[in-house]
């Protein structure tokens, strides 16, 4: 990604897969070794949503909206009876009119709140399982990892941002790829530091 945060896929000529596979692999070690704190960092954000998941009833909404659909046929029978004018009634079902769309809304946003809740609760509950698998991978196959990457982000010599399938927030990671002494052309990938971003 470049500075503008466009996706330009890699023209960093100092980026191998020896150094994308040893950063993988030490991402998903820390994914191990912090999985507890993740997990339970994820199960608040579940427990918040449910906490302000409190359903509205729409029951007395829908009731109010009956009541006032009675309310605008009756004025139409006085209209037709006679009692009162057209202008009248246009007027007063402009107001019922009003008052039903503000009703109908009430029970739409419910509904797209339950739904949103219910989506938000269903990714936690599949990056938690995501984790599960995570964890249990012990490989140095470039597939796997790849499969389990959602995007690199390749910043200067020496730092990239991993950011995984199972895992809500990427890992910022600062590596050293140095050559080791009295070889040809030998270099050994060390992860300097890694955080949750």
């Amino acid at each position: 990604m470049n500075v503008n945060g466009v996706e330009v896929g890699c023209d960093n000529k100092f980026i191998t897969e020896k150094i994308i596979n040893t950063c993988m692999k030490y991402v998903l070690e820390y994914v191990r070794e912090e999985r507890e704190g993740i997990s339970e960092e994820l199960i608040e954000d579940l427990n918040l949503i449910r906490s302000n998941a409190v359903a509205i009833d729409t029951k007395p909404l829908q009731e109010k909206i009956d009541s006032i659909m009675k309310k605008k046929h009756s004025a139409i029978d006085l209209m037709l009876e006679g009692i009162i004018t057209k202008n009248d009634l246009k007027a007063q079902v402009e107001i019922y009119d009003a008052e039903i769309e503000k009703q109908s809304l009430q029970i739409t946003n419910n509904t797209d709140l339950t739904e949103t809740h219910r989506e938000q609760l269903q990714e936690i509950r599949h990056y938690l399982a995501e984790m599960d698998k995570a964890e249990n991978i012990d490989t140095d196959s470039f597939e796997v990892y790849n499969s389990m990457l959602k995007k690199i982000v390749v910043h200067d010599k020496g730092v990239i941002d991993y950011y995984l399938n199972c895992i809500p927030f990427g890992f910022h990671l600062t590596y050293k790829n140095e050559r080791i002494p009295h070889t040809h052309n030998k270099h050994e990938v060390t992860v300097v530091s890694c955080e949750m971003i």
